[in-house]
C-alpha cells in the first residue's frame, strides 16, 4: 500500500496468502492488486450512493492499476415516487444528459442509471454506501450484513431523517445486484470516534441519559473530514498522525473538526447537526433553555421547523446563500451584515477553542465545503487579526487560489484551501474494506 518493504520478505511472508495476486513495484515500495477483480486490464469500478427521501445521488469511479480512482460519471435522480422525477448524470468531462422518467422507487431508480451508464453487476467492483449515523457501535467503513444492516435500523431513532433511506439505498442495491458484489456503509460519524469522552459526552446523568439514551455528541461530516486530513497530509509532506490541524468544512451545513496528531479530538456539531456553528438554515448553538421555551410557546413541531429550516443565515438575512448574504452586506442591509457577523464569529469562537487543545502546536487551518472553497471575503474575516497565533493569510493568494495554500510564506501556520470530495472518499474506503488492504 505504498508502504516501503524489502521484497523478497514481502513475498515469502505473503505469497500464500494473497494468490491470485498481482504486484507492482516501484521506488522500494509494493503495491498489492487482490483478486480477479483488480488483475491489469481487469479493473471493475466503484459506484458511490447517497440515498435521499426522494433522491439516489451516484458517482462512477474508474480504477487505474496503480489503485488510483478518476471519476467516470455522476448524477441525481430526483423526485422519485412523483409524476414528475428525472434523472440527470454527466461524464468526466462535464457532458449533461437529462432524462424524465417516472421512477416509482429508489430500487426503480437505481436500475435506470444502470441502464443509461450501461452498467452490470459485471462491471463493479463494489458499491459504497453514504450513512449518516453507526451510533458508538460501528466506527469505521464495514462490508454491509445483516448485523450491519441491524445497526443502522437500531440507529433510526438518532438519524430519523437519514437513516431510512440510507437503508433504502443499501436494500435497492442489494436487490438489483444481490451477492454479486461487494456493498460497504461508510458512516459520517465514524471519523469522531477518536473523539475523547470528556468532549463528546454532555453533563447530563451519565448512566440514565448519555448511555442508557444515547445522549452525547457523534459529530458528522466524517467522510469530507477524512479526505481533508489525507489531502493535507499531502501538503505538509509528512504523516497525518503528525498534523494538528482546524479544519473548517463550511457548507449550508457547517461544521469544524480539531485534529490532533491526525485524530479527531472534537467537533462542533453534535448528538444532531443542528449543534455548532451559524449554518444556511440551522441556529447552531442554542441556550437549551431557550429551545424549551420555543417548545413551550410553539410546540415541538413548529420548534423543530423553526431552529433547523428557518433559521441560521436565513432566519437573520432572509437568505440562505452566503453569496447573496455577502451581496446585501454592501447594500448596507442590516439583518446581512448580522447574519456574516454571527456566521464568522462562531467560527472564530472554535478555532480559539481549538488552538487550545492542541496547547496551541497547530500546523495548518483547512477551508473547505462550498463557502470555504469559494468565499474570499468569509476566509479574509475569520482570519483578521490572528498574526499572534501564527495565522495569517496572503489577500493576493486568498483572492486567487482555489486549491493550495493562501498564508505568506512567514506565517507560522499553513493556512489551506481544499476542496473536498466526500464520494471519492467513500469510494477509497469501500475498495480498502473490500481488499482487506486498510482498515477502512
Amino acid at each position: 500500500a505504498g508502504v516501503p518493504v524489502d521484497v523478497d520478505e514481502f513475498l515469502a511472508k505473503f505469497h500464500d496468502r494473497v494468490l491470485p495476486a498481482y504486484f507492482s513495484y516501484c521506488g522500494g515500495c509494493i503495491r498489492v492488486l487482490v483478486s480477479e477483480g483488480m488483475a491489469p486490464g481487469n479493473l471493475k469500478k466503484v459506484l458511490v450512493l447517497n440515498a435521499g427521501s426522494s433522491s439516489l445521488k451516484f458517482k462512477l469511479f474508474a480504477r487505474s492499476e496503480d489503485l488510483n480512482l478518476s471519476l467516470e460519471s455522476r448524477g441525481v435522480a430526483e423526485r422519485i415516487g412523483d409524476l414528475k422525477s428525472a434523472l440527470s448524470f454527466c461524464d468526466a468531462s462535464g457532458k449533461q444528459k437529462n432524462i424524465s422518467s417516472q421512477l416509482g422507487d429508489h430500487q426503480e431508480a437505481l436500475r435506470t442509471i444502470f441502464k443509461e451508464l450501461k452498467l452490470s453487476a459485471s462491471d463493479l467492483f463494489a458499491v459504497g454506501h453514504r450513512v449518516t449515523h453507526g451510533s458508538d457501535k460501528i466506527y469505521k467503513a464495514s462490508r454491509i450484513t445483516p448485523e450491519v444492516k441491524k445497526i443502522i435500523a437500531d440507529t433510526i431513532p438518532l438519524a430519523p431523517l437519514h437513516n431510512p433511506v440510507n437503508l433504502l439505498g443499501i436494500e435497492s442495491a442489494e436487490a438489483l445486484l444481490g451477492s454479486e458484489v461487494p456493498q460497504v456503509a461508510v458512516f459520517d460519524t465514524a471519523f469522531h470516534h477518536s473523539i475523547p469522552p470528556e468532549a463528546y459526552l454532555y453533563a447530563v446523568p451519565l448512566k440514565d441519559t448519555a448511555e442508557r439514551l444515547s445522549v452525547r455528541k457523534y459529530g458528522y461530516h466524517g467522510s469530507s473530514y477524512a479526505f481533508l486530513l489525507n489531502r493535507a497530509a499531502e501538503y505538509f509532506h509528512k504523516p497525518k498522525e503528525q498534523l494538528n490541524l482546524i479544519i473548517c468544512h463550511l457548507g449550508a451545513g457547517a461544521s469544524m473538526a480539531c485534529i490532533k496528531l491526525g485524530k479527531c479530538v472534537d467537533t462542533t456539531m453534535g448528538m444532531t447537526p443542528l449543534e455548532g456553528l451559524c449554518m444556511s438554515t440551522r441556529s447552531g448553538d442554542i441556550d437549551p433553555g431557550a429551545v424549551l421555551f420555543l417548545v413551550n410557546k410553539l410546540g415541538i413541531r413548529k420548534t423543530d421547523q423553526l431552529l433547523n429550516k428557518q433559521s441560521g443565515l436565513y432566519g437573520l438575512s432572509g437568505f440562505k446563500d452566503m453569496r447573496e448574504v455577502l451581496a446585501n452586506v454592501e447594500k448596507g442591509d442590516r439583518g446581512s451584515e448580522l447574519a456574516l457577523s454571527i456566521f464568522v464569529g462562531r467560527v472564530r469562537k472554535y478555532l480559539g477553542a481549538y488552538l487550545v487543545k492542541v496547547n496551541g502546536n497547530l500546523d495548518g487551518v483547512v477551508f473547505s465545503a462550498g463557502i470555504g472553497e469559494h468565499s474570499s471575503p468569509v476566509r479574509e474575516r475569520i482570519c483578521e487579526g490572528l498574526e499572534g497565533f501564527g495565522i495569517e493569510l496572503s489577500p493576493k493568494r486568498n483572492l486567487s487560489t482555489k486549491e493550495g495554500e493562501i498564508s505568506p510564506n512567514r506565517s507560522r501556520v499553513k493556512v489551506l484551501v481544499i476542496p473536498t470530495d466526500e464520494e471519492q472518499q467513500i469510494a477509497m474506503e469501500t475498495v480498502s474494506v473490500v481488499t482487506g488492504l486498510g482498515d477502512g
